[in-house]
């Protein structure tokens, strides 16, 4: 074989003051027989771009963003057959969030079971998971406050956060219940929960908040993990919490009101 040091023996280098030095003297060069060949994928040519990243600067799904962003609409435009298809670990983190969905749907119908057995009512565990909703968007909300992109670790804090945000609204309607039972009007119970439960819930939102806060201002490498997971699980319970204060008390009297007029419209 060639020794490849003849190839680069006349080749110099400059430096920022113009000087020229022979490339090796600084440098070694090492000869190396490599294989040419041509790579395909479902019959049509591919290459293989593989890169190193340094996770506690950008996750792999902000480097793939940015790429996607910033150089296929060019290549397109050169090469209309160009595509980009996801390998490694984002391969593995698009099939772990095609699991998650499966896993959120049963986290759904097992809080529901959980909550209708206790209540011994069908109606209000759907009341109470109707915040669940408000915290996804308010944890999509911390995210674009925060300018992360959605990983695989967003999906996990979202459906840890799916059986927290129901802790507020659970409070709010078995106080409601045990009002009504002392013989409240629905208006008067509603009023009584919202009072007597605020506290609480204002207090946990806060401390939970408060003990997430120092992981999302965590720079190493391995808090980089974490951090999507506890942006949706914080500022998702926070935006529900808000919404609950309202969302539920309204949707116990819009309930209230649907069974008295059933009621009625079966006693006549």
């Amino acid at each position: 074989m060639r020794d490849a040091r003849m190839d680069f023996k006349q080749m110099y280098i400059f430096n920022d003051n113009r000087q020229s030095f022979p490339l090796l003297a600084v440098a070694d060069i090492e000869p190396m027989l490599v294989q040419n060949s041509i790579n395909r994928h479902d019959g049509l040519l591919s290459r293989t771009l593989a890169i190193d990243i340094d996770k506690s600067v950008a996750s792999p799904e902000a480097i793939y963003k940015k790429i996607s962003q910033d150089f296929y609409d060019q290549i397109i435009q050169q090469y209309p057959l160009f595509t980009i298809q996801k390998t490694g670990e984002l391969e593995e983190i698009d099939s772990s969030k095609e699991g998650l969905k499966t896993a959120f749907l049963i986290a759904l119908l097992a809080i529901y079971i959980l909550l209708a057995l206790p209540l011994k009512r069908y109606g209000q565990p759907l009341i109470i998971m109707a915040a669940i909703p408000f915290g996804v968007v308010g944890a999509i909300l911390g995210h674009v406050w925060l300018d992360l992109t959605v990983s695989l670790y967003s999906f996990l804090g979202v459906l840890a956060l799916s059986g927290v945000v129901v802790n507020d609204s659970l409070l709010i309607v078995t106080c409601y219940n045990e009002q009504r039972d002392l013989g409240l009007t629905k208006i008067e119970a509603i009023t009584e929960a919202c009072n007597s439960r605020f506290r609480a819930i204002f207090l946990t939102t806060v401390t939970t908040f408060a003990g997430l806060y120092p992981l999302l201002n965590e720079s190493s490498e391995q808090a980089q993990y974490l951090i999507p997971a506890a942006v949706s699980l914080a500022y998702g319970l926070v935006f529900a919490s808000l919404i609950t204060l309202f969302l539920i008390p309204i949707l116990l009297l819009v309930s209230a009101d649907i069974k008295a007029y059933i009621t009625q419209e079966n006693s006549q």
